[in-house]
């Protein structure tokens, strides 16, 4: 989507309706806030070992 440069562009190139779209980056959007505390945690646990990045 970001390399189309936007939501209709997106949609054309990959032969959906720009509601199709919206609706499957509303899904991922989802998915991503769900998964985000999972994925803090882990990034909190290889920092507190010593293997991940520091911010």
């Amino acid at each position: 989507m970001a390399e189309a440069g936007g939501f209709a562009e997106a949609a054309r190139q990959s032969h959906m309706s720009p509601p199709a779209i919206t609706c499957a980056i509303a899904m991922l959007e989802d998915k991503l806030y769900e998964m985000a505390p999972l994925i803090r945690s882990s990034l909190d646990r290889k920092v507190a070992m010593g293997t991940g990045a520091r911010h």
